[in-house]
């Protein structure tokens, strides 16, 4: 029988999806990779991940 691993944690589903979703958040307002990491506990390999297929945003030019 295989051993469970007890260092491992349950992750939740939503608590996951809230967290992808404050990274493409954080990552569209303009703040850099390493304080999105810092912030939500995450791996940085998450964080790049997600924000690899944002589009950067045009400084300058605001969307009303």
């Amino acid at each position: 029988m295989a051993k469970k691993n007890k260092n491992r944690k349950t992750l939740d589903p939503t608590a996951e999806a809230i967290k992808d979703l404050a990274i493409i958040q954080m990552a569209l307002a303009g703040v850099p990779g390493g304080a999105i990491r810092q912030t939500l506990g995450c791996d940085m390999n998450r964080v790049t991940r997600l924000t690899r297929h944002l589009k950067p945003r045009a400084k300058g030019k605001a969307k009303d």
